[in-house]
């Protein structure tokens, strides 16, 4: 309940983006306005097999995704941090990589709880030969 609090906080104390939430509403963004030629397999994504059944779960990190209203080729991918090692931020980055690589500009925003604010250069530090050229910026202490 807190983490969704925290996620919600930041949602609202940034007005100069527009959000997307469900997984439905990613997608269809990235397909209208993007000429992106993505597959469902190039966004993020977990995918999930039984026998002959392949279930494939787009954007399962369920994280909003901003973007800016003054410049809508901007984009903010925000990362709730709830562990000490950056073990699953690595693989957030890894399943976003396809989708960053056909994004203009894009930053990851860091909500980082008081009780990991120690980790913040570790977190800063895994995301920097992912992300590449993007902007990793922690916008406030929780």
């Amino acid at each position: 309940m807190v983490e969704r609090v925290m996620i919600l906080d930041a949602v609202l104390g940034d007005r100069r983006c527009w959000w997307l939430t469900p997984e439905a509403d990613k997608r269809r963004f990235f397909e209208m306005t993007r000429a992106t030629d993505l597959t469902p397999e190039d966004y993020p994504h977990l995918t999930f097999a039984s026998g002959a059944r392949r279930t494939v779960r787009c954007f399962p990190d369920k994280l909003p995704i901003g973007i800016e209203k003054t410049d809508t080729s901007r984009f903010v991918f925000l990362y709730l941090v709830n562990r000490r090692l950056p073990l699953d931020f690595r693989q957030f980055l890894l399943r976003h990589v396809e989708l960053f690589r056909v994004l203009h500009e894009w930053t990851i925003r860091l909500l980082l709880p008081r009780r990991f604010r120690k980790a913040e250069a570790l977190y800063k530090a895994a995301g920097r030969p992912v992300a590449a050229g993007a902007s990793i910026r922690t916008p406030c202490r929780w």
